[in-house]
């Protein structure tokens, strides 16, 4: 059966209705607490800022995730047998100050999903380079 809200952008992009905000709104405070202790990245010996991205720990909350990315999956493709990359979800928050808007790719990933909880009033378009 084949998801209803699925919309074809171009040949390997596609979007799903997924319940985003109510997925991850009971854990927003561990995943802001998570963000805001971010480690630094170093250059050299120099820190030069924290990391934009931040690995989502929360193992009930990952299992959320997966479980829905993979019902998505299996309804509208043909996929056979795959397996779980346990270590592999993670998080950008941005706001008005701390925002790390750049030019950046996926390759590497396989399937990668993202999600706004906001958009933002300037940038968070995402674009697609053939």
């Amino acid at each position: 059966m084949v998801d209803k809200s699925f919309k074809r952008i171009q040949s390997f992009v596609h979007q799903y209705d997924f319940p985003i905000g109510d997925i991850v709104r009971p854990y927003m405070d561990g995943l802001m607490e998570e963000f805001e202790h971010r480690p630094k990245i170093f250059s050299s010996t120099v820190i030069t800022k924290k990391a934009v991205n931040v690995k989502i720990r929360n193992k009930e909350l990952i299992d959320i995730f997966q479980n829905k990315l993979e019902e998505i999956l299996v309804n509208n493709y043909e996929i056979g047998e795959f397996e779980r990359v346990e270590d592999s979800m993670a998080l950008y928050i941005q706001n008005d100050k701390e925002y790390n808007s750049v030019f950046h790719n996926h390759i590497g990933f396989g399937i990668v999903a993202v999600f706004y909880l906001a958009l933002p009033k300037d940038g968070g378009e995402i674009e697609f380079v053939n």
